[in-house]
């Protein structure tokens, strides 16, 4: 299985991952989307490896993102991680800027009721 094949079947397919996509909670069209990601991927490929392909590699991504982001701007250029090999999963920065947003937005809500 050819991981940029799957991160383009699966790309292409929002409901699998956009946790705002209208059918991201319908069990029915994700294991649908699921199939035909593996029939786009390839012919002796089940859907179930492909969910567990991409498992993995969003986790090797999110690890990579947080050593990435974790680096301080203080140190070293030579220290700091390359994220250029990683882009090939631009997918996920929707994803991350996306979080990273609902995460500061409740932040500000939660700082602003204490002070209040």
């Amino acid at each position: 299985m050819d991981d940029e094949t799957l991160i383009a079947a699966v790309r292409s397919r929002p409901c699998i991952y956009e946790k705002s996509d209208k059918n991201h909670c319908n069990r029915d069209v994700i294991a649908a989307a699921w199939e035909d990601v593996a029939k786009e991927v390839g012919t002796c490929v089940t859907a179930t490896e492909c969910k567990s392909r991409w498992d993995s590699i969003r986790d090797y991504f999110l690890k990579k993102y947080r050593e990435y982001r974790s680096s301080t701007s203080g140190q070293a250029a030579s220290k700091k991680k390359n994220m250029a090999p990683l882009r090939l999963f631009n997918v996920f920065d929707t994803i991350l800027l996306h979080r990273t947003n609902q995460w500061q937005s409740s932040r500000k809500r939660r700082r602003h009721r204490n002070i209040g």
